[in-house]
């Protein structure tokens, strides 16, 4: 068997630890801002004779302060469900997703990456 040197010393080496995901605290302030403009943006477009239709935002937990990010999403469909908005979680994708789910996003973890930018050294940010 033929390998290179840096897979070879990679044979021997520990598996890495992975690092804790950390856990921010929601910001009462944000959070009442986020409540706040979800309701008004939902009186909007029933004003304008349209029904709106609220996406619990689907997400990469691990990387950065995305736990956090989407935590505000998630804590914005009790909003939706009380003004009687449908909504879809889109994080059932994510988790019902049989490959790598990192492959679905941008590197952010947050922005869905279409095909094209998937895996690609052109991803876009």
């Amino acid at each position: 068997m033929i390998v290179r040197y840096p897979e070879y010393l990679n044979l021997f080496a520990p598996a890495p630890i992975p690092a804790p995901v950390l856990e921010y605290a929601i910001v009462p302030e944000v959070r009442e801002n986020y409540n706040r403009t979800l309701r008004e943006f939902i009186e909007l477009i029933r004003q304008n004779d349209a029904k709106p239709l609220y996406v619990i935002m689907g997400g990469l937990h691990e990387i950065g302060q995305n736990r956090l990010l989407l935590r505000y999403s998630r804590e914005g469909a009790a909003v939706s469900r009380e003004m009687g908005v449908p909504l879809i979680d889109s994080n059932d994708v994510v988790s019902n997703y049989k490959g790598n789910s990192a492959d679905m996003f941008s590197p952010t973890g947050l922005r869905w990456a279409p095909p094209c930018w998937r895996n690609s050294s052109t991803s876009r940010h």
